[in-house]
């Protein structure tokens, strides 16, 4: 059992745009394809009808999921670049039977992508538009993740599937394809794209040096992290996972500054009556609110108060607002009366803003209390090309 630690890395999402011969057909197929971070399991030869509607001008197609030439294990090859997994996203001839699972006793097969088809009888493929501004999209590649973050939201409720999640453009491996209406690829041109996609890698690089295990084994056999900190650690290993992760950070912060009071709290004599008769009454909505043990209590015990901290305490009044709208109107915003969705930035934000919460209380603490030191720090580099010339086809 290794000792790790976790760093995340993000590298942007590439656009990779190649042209087009403007081409005259009866419809035009704008094809995206995006390869899965999860896989499902599907009986082998089975014939899965496609989910087909209309928003607006588009014809949309979503096809069940599939087993693609490539899945995100090959992105532990450094020789592959995420350009070849995203070149080769079409359906595996033939998919390849999981040996180790079955339903009803049938063959199975690992599906890792999704084909979602956007017909209309022509896409404005322009790189810039007559003003010279970019080219929004058109399709616009908001169109296809809304189409399926739908199916994949219907899949996860119907199923439970705890492994399914939504995604977003920033972080997936995606294609989109301009067809005619033979299914052949467009040809090239100077000023009109064929073909666009995404390219995203993000994670995190578990890294352990000498000093870092000394200091791991120095400490006691029994040591057990502290229930907060182990909250605080598990909401950001839930990122991009926003909803569980910010709700977990609030828990993180709540149960620190209960044990910080609960640790320093008077438990002798007519102070340790008095903390009782406060913290301890009948119902609970006669004890301090958590905003209140933040502030005047925290105060009281240390003479310190979150509250004078102006940057932790929007902080923490944020958590509290997302956490109590999530509660009580299962509503994922800031704010009481007018409430802010929380975006994907918010809500990596407010992680961020709990630990740093954590940080400032943890240093009222006893000593014996808080976390042991973080170790003497060392530089990781980590370096992978997202394509190489031979990628790119003449």
């Amino acid at each position: 059992m290794s000792v790790m630690t976790s760093r995340a890395r993000h590298l942007s999402t590439a656009l990779i745009t190649s042209a087009v011969l403007p081409t005259v057909c009866k419809d035009m197929i704008a094809r995206f394809r995006i390869l899965l971070p999860f896989e499902i399991s599907l009986r082998a030869n089975q014939d899965l009808p496609a989910e087909a509607f209309t928003v607006g001008e588009y014809a949309i197609r979503v096809s069940p999921p599939y087993q693609a030439r490539v899945s995100s294990r090959d992105m532990l090859d450094p020789a592959t670049t995420p350009y070849q997994i995203v070149l080769n996203l079409a359906p595996a001839e033939p998919p390849s039977i999981d040996p180790t699972t079955t339903i009803d006793g049938q063959a199975t097969v690992l599906a890792n992508a999704i084909q979602i088809d956007v017909q209309k009888p022509d896409f404005d493929r322009r790189f810039t538009l007559d003003d010279g501004s970019p080219n929004p999209g058109d399709p616009p590649v908001s169109l296809f993740f809304d189409a399926l973050n739908s199916v994949l939201r219907r899949l996860r409720t119907r199923g439970r599937a705890v492994n399914i999640r939504t995604l977003n453009p920033d972080d997936a491996l995606w294609r989109l394809e301009f067809l005619d209406d033979n299914e052949a690829l467009l040809e090239r041109s100077a000023d009109k794209m064929r073909a666009k996609g995404g390219i995203n890698l993000s994670g995190r690089i578990s890294a352990l040096w000498d000093g870092y295990w000394r200091d791991a084994i120095a400490l006691p056999r029994d040591h057990q992290l502290r229930p907060w900190a182990e909250l605080l650690l598990d909401a950001e290993a839930l990122l991009p996972n926003t909803i569980p992760a910010v709700m977990l950070a609030a828990a993180a912060v709540e149960c620190l500054i209960g044990t910080c009071l609960t640790t320093l709290a008077p438990s002798d004599g007519q102070a340790g009556a008095l903390w009782e008769f406060l913290t301890n009454r009948e119902s609970f909505f006669q004890e301090p609110s958590v905003a209140d043990e933040a502030s005047t209590l925290l105060k009281a015990l240390t003479g310190q108060s979150l509250k004078e901290q102006p940057e932790l305490w929007t902080a923490f009044s944020e958590l509290r607002q997302v956490r109590n709208n999530m509660m009580h109107t299962g509503v994922f915003a800031t704010g009481r009366n007018v409430k802010t969705p929380v975006t994907k930035e918010k809500a990596y934000s407010l992680v961020v803003g709990a630990k740093q919460i954590a940080e400032w209380i943890e240093q009222l603490l006893p000593q014996k209390d808080r976390r042991p030191p973080v170790p003497a720090p060392v530089r990781v580099d980590y370096r992978r090309p997202v394509l190489r010339a031979e990628d790119v086809p003449e």
